[in-house]
């Protein structure tokens, strides 16, 4: 497959079609996302598909780290060209969807399947962004002979409601924790850091499980996601936290017990309100790329959904 965008992506950074077709949804915390510019309107995203192919379902994922309030409403529509489906001739609307404040996938079922060779996202409206982590299409090829299955049959979402495809109940709220630390990035063995997330866990008050830490080359930065089951619950994760986080020397203590001479926190944590966005907590401006630098030493605690 091949991806064509609306507009031109950031310079210095790859933020281009082919970014939302290769197979990575960013829920490993690596920033792997497609992106038009700022604020214009319909932008869309456009994704070759083998000719004549039968395109029953469409999963579109949008960012983990933030800006998820960027997709919202969206639209999928199927037929034989690139671009705006309002000048594209021939397209065909497969279906809309308003998407919450997750990641998704957020799945568009086509009430009757449609035949293309092109699968286009279109945010409709006048200042938009479109920042989408990966788009997946689902069905089949046109017959051949002996022919490999190019499409996958559509996979049940985990987030649909039985019985309603495309209908979606978002229950999980993720806060992130970030932090800038000293040493080297290969001191942070797998049975480190899971030491670290047994005490954010019990700190946090959630069961261990919910709890991953992953470590990142630079100061190094640490990155903890916390899985919760409600906004409530999220909000004890705040509390619980605030305290035990409140500076890089508190921070640094509660680690001291970590294997290998323990944690030193060189940044001064700061807690954010869970439930908003990281370019809303931590970046300057409207920007939905700046708040998401974790290398830049500063704490940040937020959750989607």
């Amino acid at each position: 497959m091949s991806s064509t965008l609306s507009s031109a992506n950031f310079q210095g950074h790859d933020f281009s079609a082919a970014m939302c077709i290769d197979g990575k949804d960013g829920s490993d915390g690596v920033w792997n996302f497609c992106m038009s510019n700022l604020y214009e309107p319909g932008p869309w995203l456009s994704i070759q598909v083998p000719q004549r192919s039968t395109v029953s379902a469409v999963d579109v994922y949008s960012r983990h780290d933030c800006c998820q309030r960027f997709l919202d409403s969206f639209e999928v529509w199927v037929g034989p060209a690139s671009g705006s489906p309002s000048t594209s001739v021939g397209m065909s609307k497969c279906g809309q969807a308003t998407a919450t404040l997750e990641a998704g996938p957020f799945r568009v079922t086509c009430g009757s399947p449609l035949v293309g060779s092109v699968v286009t996202v279109l945010l409709p409206g006048t200042r938009r962004l479109l920042a989408l982590a990966e788009v997946t299409p689902y069905g089949s090829s046109a017959p051949t002979p002996s022919p490999p299955p190019l499409l996958p049959p559509p996979p049940p979402s985990p987030y649909a409601s039985p019985g309603t495809p495309g209908a979606a109940t978002f229950t999980q709220h993720s806060a992130y924790v970030t932090m800038t630390t000293a040493g080297d990035v290969s001191d942070f063995t797998a049975s480190k850091l899971n030491e670290i997330a047994a005490i954010l866990a019990v700190r946090a008050n959630v069961p261990a499980s919910a709890v991953t830490v992953t470590a990142h080359a630079g100061s190094v930065v640490l990155t903890a996601k916390i899985v919760t089951a409600s906004a409530a619950t999220a909000s004890v994760v705040q509390n619980s936290l605030s305290s035990s986080l409140s500076s890089a020397s508190s921070a640094s203590a509660l680690f001291a017990s970590v294997s290998g001479g323990g944690v030193t926190v060189i940044a001064t944590p700061s807690i954010t309100t869970i439930a908003e966005s990281l370019v809303e907590n931590g970046a300057t401006g409207d920007c939905p790329t700046c708040g998401c630098q974790i290398e830049n030493g500063a704490w940040v605690l937020t959750a989607s959904g």
